[in-house]
């Protein structure tokens, strides 16, 4: 029930299908590549796995923010909370452009950033972060620089995608279960209206 990112549920559900989806994709492109030998039977492997991964970063990054931010007002909310959800998408752009801009293994810096903007603004705020987040670290690894920069494309790749994925992932989750509690906080609120207006009409009665 609900939509596609008001769930955990829902979130994993729309995963798998954008990861179904992306393997047919990757096959198709894979075997077409082997027919015109664009790549040799040996590379399949590599090959399949860093195309399946980066078509599912990008369904990732594109799919849940169209479904989030569909439909609604850009700037929703009161003045005060929009400053703060300005101030926070900068602070965790500066948290990853801080861990990005060293070659050691803290370009992580950027999740405290993105579970803060998925637990303050739930579908929307994490979207937009982890898409944003997102641009930086390719942005990075393809200029070779930052903690994702190896002598190996294919690992540069491999790091680079499983940091999107796993960044995606948790802000998605976190937000779908912001999502949840605050349905389940609105029935409970709504059962104490009905009972409050029952005792009323008893009480006059």
């Amino acid at each position: 029930r609900g939509g596609p990112l008001d769930t955990v549920g829902n979130v994993v559900l729309l995963v798998l299908g954008l990861a179904a989806a992306s393997a047919l994709s990757a096959t198709a492109g894979t075997f077409s590549s082997l027919a015109g030998n664009v790549v040799a039977a040996h590379q399949l492997p590599t090959v399949w796995r860093t195309w399946w991964l980066g078509d599912t970063c990008g369904a990732l990054l594109i799919v849940p923010l169209a479904i989030a931010w569909w439909r609604q007002p850009l700037l929703p909310g009161t003045r005060q909370r929009q400053i703060e959800g300005a101030v926070g998408l900068a602070a965790a752009l500066g948290l990853t452009a801080l861990g990005l801009g060293t070659s050691t293994p803290v370009a992580y810096l950027a999740f405290p950033g993105l579970l803060w903007a998925a637990l303050r603004f739930g579908q929307r705020g994490a979207t937009l972060s982890v898409a944003l987040v997102s641009v930086m670290v390719v942005w990075q690894t393809v200029h070779h620089n930052g903690p994702f920069r190896y002598h190996s494309l294919t690992r540069s790749l491999l790091s680079t995608q499983l940091f999107i994925l796993v960044a995606a992932l948790s802000a998605l989750c976190l937000a779908a279960v912001v999502s949840e509690r605050e349905r389940v906080a609105q029935r409970l609120r709504e059962s104490r209206a009905r009972l409050l207006a029952a005792s009323d009409d008893e009480r006059r009665r």
